[in-house]
């Protein structure tokens, strides 16, 4: 759809693995069966990340007798409220600030539960979700690296951005799986990535994947700021449906709108995952 519309990128923010999914997308990574082929052969979402969750029992000092219920939920409260919140819990991390007002937490179910609790906050538990972002991944953070290290091509014209250190670089083969590794074993902050990109001069921010929680978050991330957040597949809707509304406006309103939000770079987010 995008290409029928001939619709470039200027820059590629990746949530989560979107990061790895942007560089596919942009040739920049050009063998995904060289991936599929890694992922096949590889214990790490098997056994590892998911399943019994090895390299966070490791992590964590666990017993094997002790149980692991590995769950993830977002929830409506800030940073710092979250913080202080999960401080008294030795399995539960703070993974993900997806806007000024909203995280994703995850580690032991009973312990997330009763943060939650304490918190007195709405919760939507995501299922699905591998034990990443957080230092229950450190122990496989070699293998998790060669995993994403492929033949890197830089495209002309296009910026990539990383999540984890919340700004813009010059992709190479190494920082790419670095800052790939970097978001899987420390986590991210989704708002200061987009806060980067509109101060880079980032205005139109059109979100490629399932869904549009992503458009979402920009807009509650950018509230008072000049931009436009669209989701090229909103829940519930085709590709084609979800874009069509905004192919059609009228030449005038597009015009007045590029001149309210006067945009230079058109920033493509690249979903692919499960969390937010």
């Amino acid at each position: 759809l995008l290409a029928m519309f001939n619709v470039h990128p200027s820059a590629v923010i990746g949530y989560s693995l979107g990061e790895s999914a942007g560089l596919f997308a942009t040739g920049a990574w050009p063998d995904r069966g060289l991936m599929l082929k890694r992922l096949a052969a590889s214990d790490l979402f098997k056994t590892q990340l998911s399943g019994p969750c090895l390299a966070a029992r490791q992590a964590w000092g666990l017993g094997e007798k002790q149980s692991l219920h590995w769950r993830v939920a977002a929830v409506n409260r800030d940073a710092a409220t979250v913080g202080k919140a999960i401080a008294d819990f030795a399995h539960l991390r703070r993974l993900i600030v997806n806007t000024p007002d909203e995280c994703v937490i995850g580690g032991l179910e009973e312990e997330l539960q009763a943060a939650i609790a304490h918190m007195c906050c709405e919760a939507v538990y995501l299922d699905g979700v591998v034990s990443v972002h957080c230092d229950a991944a450190r122990p496989v953070a070699q293998a998790y690296k060669e995993l994403h290290v492929f033949p890197t091509t830089a495209p002309q014209g296009i910026r990539y951005y990383s999540c984890a250190w919340g700004r813009a670089y010059d992709l190479t083969s190494e920082k790419a799986a670095q800052s790939i590794l970097d978001q899987a074993i420390e986590g991210f902050d989704f708002t200061r990535t987009i806060r980067r990109a509109h101060e880079d001069g980032s205005r139109i921010f059109l979100e490629i994947g399932p869904h549009n929680s992503c458009t979402r978050m920009i807009g509650r991330i950018l509230t008072d700021r000049p931009h436009l957040a669209v989701s090229a597949h909103a829940r519930g809707a085709s590709a084609c449906s979800s874009a069509w509304p905004y192919w059609r406006l009228p030449a005038w309103r597009w015009i007045l709108h590029l001149f309210t939000i006067t945009p230079n770079i058109i920033s493509v987010l690249l979903l692919l995952r499960k969390t937010g």
